[in-house]
């Protein structure tokens, strides 16, 4: 006979109730205390999982590989719309890291936000104060780049010189006296272009590479379209990493075997250029010019920043 409906509603509902306070339990283990085949739990936890991303505030899903490779049934939270939000301490750290970084590309008004947002992401992840407070710091403290950037900013909006001092991908250190024409936000964090007086021509400058900046009077080259090839990078690259010639404006000159690709780039920025090579490092074959031991520079330089912050 059938069984009746709300029974079974019933039934489910404990079943979900009961493996999720014995996690990893066995099918012989749930079908014992539920007085139920192996079979029909087997059906019962298929349903379950069918259904299971649909419940508002119970969402969950079923651990499947477990489920496969042991028969433990584990069901993990989706977290439906009204369930309340919960986070590991790895998961927090890493969305402080995240609110750290971007804080310098925000406006005044909304960075303004982010402290608060930081302390409610630490009240999620369960982190103590003094878990959170080397990242809260970096938040809260205005850095050099969002200092620069507010300078900049002004200057655009009075139409004025500008100069600073800046540091190349390389590390070279030169002063620069430019005309602001704008600043533009890209993957890889803010952009100043304008006329650089020392190269006498346009350029663009990373602003979390600038510091000490000063008004040097009225801006003399106004904004203009200047007809200015980039310079052009041509990497080799396997399947996984095809994608940079459409997202960069690439283009695409030879197939290459197994999927591959030869993508001529276009490269304003050698510091966003060596970013990229490090983040397709492990889909690129070549790249000319060989920008790779630069790369390999810029990589173990961060690193090594990482590595200073995190023991301090």
């Amino acid at each position: 006979m059938p069984e009746n409906v709300q029974l079974a509603v019933v039934r489910l509902a404990s079943m979900v109730a009961w493996m999720s306070e014995h996690s990893g339990s066995t099918v012989d283990e749930i079908a014992a205390h539920f007085h139920r085949t192996r079979r029909q739990v087997r059906r019962d936890v298929e349903y379950l999982a069918s259904v299971g991303d649909s419940l508002p505030g119970a969402s969950f899903e079923v651990d499947w590989e477990l489920y496969e490779r042991e028969q433990r049934v584990t069901l993990r939270s989706t977290l439906g719309a009204s369930a309340p939000l919960r986070l590991s301490a790895i998961e927090a750290q890493a969305l402080l890291i995240g609110l750290s970084a971007m804080t310098p590309l925000l406006g005044a008004d909304l960075a303004a936000h982010v402290p608060h947002a930081a302390l409610v992401v630490c009240a999620l992840g369960g982190l103590k104060e003094s878990d959170g407070e080397q990242y809260l710091e970096a938040i809260s403290s205005p850095s050099s780049s969002s200092a620069s950037l507010e300078t900049l900013r002004d200057a655009l909006m009075r139409e004025e010189r500008v100069s600073f001092t800046y540091v190349s991908a390389s590390g070279v250190q030169t002063r620069r006296v430019v005309d602001p024409w704008s600043l533009e936000a890209t993957a890889t964090g803010w952009l100043l272009r304008g006329w650089c007086t020392r190269a006498g021509q346009a350029r663009s400058f990373a602003v979390a590479s600038i510091s000490d900046v000063r008004g040097e009077g009225r801006r003399v080259e106004e904004p203009r379209r200047v007809r200015q090839e980039a310079p052009t990078w041509t990497l080799e690259v396997d399947r996984d990493a095809r994608w940079i010639a459409d997202e960069y404006d690439g283009r695409i000159t030879a197939e290459l075997t197994s999927g591959g690709a030869r993508i001529t780039l276009p490269v304003w920025n050698e510091q966003w250029g060596l970013s990229l090579l490090i983040d397709i490092a492990p889909h690129l074959r070549t790249v000319t010019p060989d920008m790779r031991s630069a790369a390999a520079q810029y990589a173990r330089t961060v690193l090594s920043q990482w590595t200073r912050e995190d023991a301090s």
